[in-house]
């Protein structure tokens, strides 16, 4: 398609919309569906065909799902991006000193004696804290594991 050609698509667009009432514009269309002789007076009021009102219709359908469908993504990534971040970060940190908490009975192996501000100093002195991602300042897995007093298998077992 040429660029006058698709500007030609373009203002009988623009007639068609230019042609209907502001309650046909407001509808999703289904007035015109339900009343075809409104889809006759706005052919005849923007000098285009019925089938091209028609398509109109279609296109604006597919158009009105495709952004519907899009809002919808968008909620779900904001969604699983808050989660990521962490949305509620005194619940996840008094869920981690519980786990600390139940981890650490019997076995004394956290450095500070389980002190929780002692272990977020060290952990931010690894790498940036704890939900760094991968800012462990190149330290193994294991070791870490192994100096929380968890075992060196990457924590899979009891």
């Amino acid at each position: 398609m040429s660029d006058e050609d698709g500007t030609e698509k373009l203002k009988r667009m623009v007639y068609i919309y230019d042609s209907m009432t502001a309650k046909e514009l407001d509808s999703d269309g289904k007035i015109l569906i339900s009343q075809p002789t409104r889809m006759v007076r706005i052919a005849c009021g923007s000098g285009t065909s019925v089938r091209d009102v028609e398509e109109l219709l279609t296109q604006h359908k597919v158009m009105a799902s495709l952004a519907k469908n899009m809002g919808a993504q968008k909620k779900n990534m904001q969604r699983a991006q808050s989660m990521m971040q962490g949305g509620n970060k005194t619940q996840q940190m008094a869920a981690l000193q519980k786990r600390m908490a139940s981890m650490g009975q019997g076995r004394g192996g956290f450095p500070g004696g389980g002190d929780m501000g002692k272990m977020m100093q060290l952990l931010q002195g690894m790498g940036g804290g704890a939900g760094a991602g991968g800012g462990m300042g190149g330290m193994d897995m294991n070791a870490m594991m192994q100096q929380f007093g968890m075992g060196g298998n990457g924590g899979r077992g009891r």
